[in-house]
């Protein structure tokens, strides 16, 4: 089903998705991001967070992996990119499943 026509069809719905993962330039964002009602998500970080020792922090630099718009019409998406979440990863490893 189409997502903007499900969106119409049921205005207490909002439809999330991800921006995607094809890098930091402009007009990157592909289907099904581009949707006219739903809403297109972006990745951000820290910089604190992957330069340890850093000086200064910057929050919520848009990921250089992250796709952005404007979508071919010139809509500006994606319509949020929220701050990460800090998890105390020690090594580089991810925590264990177990």
């Amino acid at each position: 089903m189409d997502v903007d026509y499900f969106m119409y069809e049921h205005d207490d719905y909002l439809v999330l998705f991800a921006a995607g993962n094809d890098g930091f330039k402009e007009g990157s964002l592909g289907e099904p991001s581009t949707n006219k009602n739903g809403l297109a998500v972006g990745s951000t970080f820290n910089t604190a967070e992957f330069y340890a020792g850093s000086s200064s922090k910057t929050e919520g630099v848009i990921s250089d992996f992250s796709s952005l718009g404007p979508t071919r019409d010139g809509r500006i998406k994606p319509g949020e990119s929220p701050e990460p979440l800090a998890y105390p990863f020690r090594n580089n490893a991810l925590p264990s499943r177990s």
